[in-house]
């Protein structure tokens, strides 16, 4: 019994203690975040998209109020009284309840056109949420990539300082063997300073990089980010500045959210002409009677029902003001549409050209890096044999350590570039979502 005792409790540890290990492994994994994984955990903690979401659910209730006016109301009452005499005892007394309707309407049926609207209301607040992610998204898409930049800039650095530090030894020992000066060591000196320098400011700058995204989404202070797919083998002959421009107009949700706002300000004018017309209002009322001392005509219950024509002939002119008032909104809406298909257009031109600029710039960039390889390791060979002094090295070891640090950088931006292109397409919440 003991020896059953002692196998169960073996195989229960093993059991807990794997299932710990899993959940453990589980929670490694998810330190690492790809930059689809931060949108998402972006999307939902944004407190600006919280609000657009609110003025979408604002909207709907729009909806539910308009659809409220085409319906009549009903209210019920109920009314009790007395009276004491001096003359008896008793007392008369009265007590009454009922229902009763009400609807109004306009004979230009604005009430009906209202509630029609209000699915416009609906699909404008779904654009303006979806452009105000895209905004959103894109600028985590940028903190993303400065926390890479920083983090490759970092290693970098530290590779720079190891360099100066392998040429410093070499110094050394050719100033031991006399075929070197203390001059020499001072200017070793000095890089190495200035190489670590350089490598304080970009450990500074990458805690700082993660800082943002770390407040921004609420991420543990050790998590760590996936690096992106490259791409370095884009083909900038696929891109068409025209067939990009006809997407971005189709596409972009400001240019809907717009068209949306142009029917409203349509209907808005209609809406006001409609206060012209006259309003009918119908009423019903059912009540039901009953006190003392008895009528003649004990008629206990009642029914009424009227009907009003109300037509409001002198106001001021506060009628036709409002007219002009909403005709002129709706100027300001087609100027606003003239207006944002321009920018639209500058924007993917721009976007386009700068996707162009960082590719060439990347391929530049990394065939100057080859060279500037082959240039230090001949250098640091000339050195070694005597056939270089020290400044060759460093200034080798410069060079390729700025090109390693602006070929890492424009690699971010290429890929930061063409999510540019994709939101001033109006696709990006697609690329970054999927």
């Amino acid at each position: 019994m003991l020896r059953l005792s002692i196998i169960f409790i073996v195989i229960f540890n093993f059991f807990v203690l794997n299932s710990y290990a899993n959940d453990n492994d589980k929670s490694i994994q998810q330190e690492a975040y790809s930059l689809q994984d931060l949108c998402k955990i972006a999307l939902k903690l944004s407190e600006s998209v919280k609000i657009a979401e609110e003025d979408v659910y604002m909207a709907n209730l729009i909806k539910k109020k308009t659809f409220a006016a085409l319906v009549p109301s009903f209210s019920t009452f109920i009314g009790y009284s007395t009276n004491f005499g001096t003359a008896s005892m008793s007392s008369d007394w009265g007590a009454s309840w009922g229902v009763r309707f009400d609807q109004s309407f306009s004979l230009s049926r604005r009430e009906l056109g209202a509630y029609y609207v209000s699915d416009e209301y609906i699909k404008k607040s779904n654009y303006d949420l979806e452009s105000l992610k895209a905004t959103y998204l894109l600028q985590v898409s940028s903190d993303y990539y400065n926390v890479l930049k920083a983090k490759r800039g970092v290693d970098i650095a530290d590779i720079n300082v190891k360099r100066l530090e392998k040429h410093k030894e070499s110094v050394n020992a050719r100033l031991k063997m006399e075929t070197a000066t203390k001059l020499d060591l001072l200017r070793v000196n000095a890089e190495l300073s200035m190489a670590k320098t350089v490598l304080i400011n970009a450990d500074n700058n990458l805690r700082l990089a993660k800082s943002i995204i770390q407040r921004n989404l609420n991420l543990s202070p050790d998590y760590k980010l996936l690096e992106p797919k490259f791409s370095d083998n884009i083909l900038i002959d696929s891109f068409n500045f025209e067939d990009l421009k006809k997407s971005a107009l189709n596409s972009r949700t400001e240019l809907k959210s717009l068209n949306s706002q142009k029917f409203i300000s349509e209907a808005l004018v209609e809406w006001d002409k409609g206060a012209l017309w006259p309003t009918v209002s119908v009423e019903g009322l059912y009540q039901y009677n009953d006190g003392r001392p008895k009528a003649f005509f004990d008629d206990h219950d009642s029914f009424s029902i009227g009907l009003n024509l109300n037509f409001l002939f002198f106001d001021g002119g506060m009628r036709k003001a409002e007219i002009n008032e909403s005709q002129s909104r709706k100027r300001k809406v087609d100027f606003a549409l003239e207006e944002t298909i321009k920018l639209i257009t500058i924007e993917i031109e721009q976007a386009y050209l700068e996707v162009i600029r960082e590719k060439n710039i990347v391929d530049a960039l990394s065939d100057q890096l080859k060279y500037v390889k082959e240039n230090y390791e001949a250098v640091t060979q000339q050195f070694k044999y005597g056939l270089a002094d020290s400044i060759d090295v460093m200034e080798a070891n410069s060079l390729l350590s700025t090109t390693e640090r602006e070929l890492s950088d424009s690699k971010y931006n290429l890929e930061l570039s063409i999510l540019k292109l994709k939101k001033a397409e109006g696709l990006l919440i697609s690329e970054l979502t999927r």
